[in-house]
């Protein structure tokens, strides 16, 4: 007892440090998902502590339809509830890029607290049916739970969006910890079926705990990961729009005169010449006015590809 006790007591303290750190860099990037995520590792502390409570009552012998037992189950299994369905629906968030319909959240809560309530009031009145009340609160939720971490930890491993380290350390982590969940359903039907208690199932809630963790690095590198790749591509399009024209994709006029001057500058130590060619678009302020400017940008795409076309390997088309 004092074992569990001492284990769910760190496992709050870590799921509230958690959260506190999901929300910092929620405030320093910006980034909803990161909101979703860290209110999940919020549930779960209420889970912990719910849970801690009602396993101290229970082994100091208040009774199950007791007022402080009862509502310590309701909100250790609603934070279980409600901690799944906020990492799933952040990491989802995070791996397709659209927003969760707030219609959608609020559904999946209630949901879960309505779960949580039905599932405390079975068995509650009774001593004797302590196995089936176990299995009613901690089997169903572990089902509903690994289900729903395996499916989408598969379909994340499947998925396009997968594949960065911390992707795909999200998706491992969810696929053991779906795993995990079924193992304790699993425990849960063994223990009706057998009618004894198995207890070396509540000394593995470090693992659950380790694999929780392991999520939430996973999103950090994720996140991390996102942003570098932002940040390349932004480092990229200023690069090509300070030397290219965004419409045509030829070299704009800095990158055609830098290259006109080192054309001189070589012909002029061997003794050559250089040649620059100038073409004229007429009356191409009419095609603007007349046809809009979408048109006459097909236009001067259209003239760009002709003119590649005939250019030389050696020419510099701008």
């Amino acid at each position: 007892m004092m074992f569990i006790g001492a284990a769910y007591s760190v496992q709050w303290a870590g799921s509230l440090l958690l959260a506190a750190v999901l929300g910092r860099l929620f405030r320093a990037y910006n980034r909803r998902h990161l909101l979703i995520i860290s209110a999940s590792w919020l549930a779960l502390s209420f889970y912990y502590l719910g849970s801690g409570v009602a396993l101290y009552a229970a082994n100091a012998g208040v009774m199950p339809w007791h007022p402080v037992r009862v509502s310590a189950s309701v909100i250790a299994l609603t934070a279980a509830y409600w901690q799944a369905a906020l990492l799933l629906l952040g990491t989802r968030e995070a791996a397709v890029r659209r927003r969760v319909r707030p219609a959608t959240l609020r559904a999946l809560l209630l949901a879960g607290f309505v779960v949580a309530v039905v599932s405390t009031t079975f068995f509650v009145g009774s001593l004797d049916n302590a196995i089936e009340r176990v299995f009613v609160r901690v089997g169903v939720k572990s089902l509903v739970v690994g289900v729903a971490f395996l499916a989408a930890g598969i379909g994340l491993r499947k998925a396009r969006y997968g594949r960065g380290l911390g992707s795909g350390l999200v998706a491992a982590a969810f696929i053991l910890f779906g795993i995990h969940q079924l193992h304790y359903f699993g425990v849960a039907l063994w223990q009706m079926i057998g009618g004894e208690f198995v207890t070396y199932g509540a000394y593995l809630t470090f693992v659950e705990f380790l694999l929780l963790v392991t999520i939430a690095l996973g999103s950090v590198v994720w996140l991390l990961e996102v942003e570098r790749r932002r940040v390349v591509r932004a480092i990229e399009r200023i690069d090509f729009l300070s030397n290219y024209d965004e419409t045509t994709g030829l070299p704009n006029r800095s990158l055609f005169l830098d290259r006109l001057r080192l054309v001189v500058d070589h012909a002029r130590a061997d003794g050559r010449t250089a040649a620059v060619l100038v073409v004229d678009v007429d009356d191409f302020d009419a095609i603007n006015d007349s046809f809009g400017r979408g048109m006459g940008n097909d236009i001067l795409r259209a003239l760009a590809t002709r003119l590649q076309r005939i250019a030389e390997p050696v020419d510099t088309l701008a």
